[in-house]
């Protein structure tokens, strides 16, 4: 007796889409996750964009964003020496850039969101989340909604403003 065997062949096409570009919109901005550089396993680098400028953030933390204009403007995560960056996500919210990252060493892993001024690219606040696998967050109403392996948060980002009188 033959055997029939059927074989499906999928054709790959590969299409080169733009950096995640942020775009701002307080009302529902949108949380993008980076472009990643290099394997999974070993990422070299993260990509994103926002307002026309470019940005990258090497596995080390340190990253850079360029505009139009081709001048640069650096910027850092903190990380220790032995961590290294493995997932990024990012999102324009009120004039600002917000970056939720995952970092880890050999041994462990944990994430961070950070707040950037988004002229200067100077972090303005920066907050630890107890946990790994960390989702991409969503935003409503001012708030940011995160998870990570056995947590979930919510996080007010809505611009500080002073109400009373003098």
């Amino acid at each position: 007796m033959g055997k029939t065997i059927f074989l499906l062949y999928a054709n790959i096409i590969l299409i080169t889409l733009p950096v995640c570009d942020l775009k701002a919109n307080d009302d529902l901005p949108n949380v993008a996750k980076a472009v990643m550089e290099g394997s999974a396993e070993k990422p070299e680098a993260f990509l994103f964009s926002y307002s026309g400028k470019t940005c990258k953030v090497l596995s080390t933390g340190e990253g850079s964003c360029k505009g139009l204009d081709n001048r640069s403007v650096l910027f850092n995560l903190g990380l220790r020496e032995s961590d290294r960056v493995m997932t990024v996500f990012s999102f324009l919210y009120a004039k600002n850039i917000y970056l939720i990252y995952e970092a880890h060493d050999e041994e462990s892993s944990a994430g961070k969101i950070m707040q950037l001024d988004v002229k200067s690219l100077q972090s303005k606040w920066s907050t630890h989340i107890p946990g790994f696998n960390i989702g991409e967050g969503l935003v409503r109403d001012g708030f940011l909604y995160i998870s990570a392996f056995g947590f979930i948060g919510k996080i007010d980002i809505r611009p500080l403003a002073y109400h009373g009188s003098s």
